[in-house]
């Protein structure tokens, strides 16, 4: 008989990284950059995102809409989501930047290659492969 105690306690759903997006935020003691703490970001979350994020482009003849993902909004809440350190959701951050909104935050602090850099470190950890030659080679095996 095959043994469900994995499946009812996986390794890594509490995972958590630490990354270095930039070299611009540097902590004033260390002078080194400040690393950001990332976590995976649930299935549940994920498709809470996504909805979030479509936008209607048209609709069709029956009058039913036609949606598409917007990917820089979806990035943005991914980030919201995926990041523990800093906290996209802490007031004082947001009023920092005269914001309220979590995702106008990310896009207003981040520049756009290291917005790229935190959300494709956050899909990766969630298990989303960003490697398509990766996968083609893990296909072959």
């Amino acid at each position: 008989m095959k043994n469900l105690q994995s499946f009812l306690e996986p390794i890594g759903k509490d995972e958590k990284k630490t990354l270095v997006i930039s070299e611009r935020f540097i902590d004033p003691e260390t002078k080194k950059p400040i690393p950001f703490e990332i976590k995976v970001v649930t299935t549940k979350a994920n498709a809470s995102i996504s909805k979030r994020s479509k936008r209607l482009i048209g609709k069709q003849r029956s009058g039913e809409p036609i949606t598409e993902i917007d990917g820089n909004k979806y990035s943005s809440l991914l980030i919201v989501e995926g990041t523990v350190y800093p906290d996209f959701r802490n007031a004082e951050l947001a009023a920092g930047y005269g914001l309220a909104d979590p995702a106008d935050v990310v896009d207003e602090m981040l520049y756009p290659g290291e917005k790229e850099k935190l959300a494709n470190a956050i899909a990766e950890l969630s298990g989303f492969n960003l490697n398509p030659e990766l996968i083609e080679e893990e296909a072959k095996n």
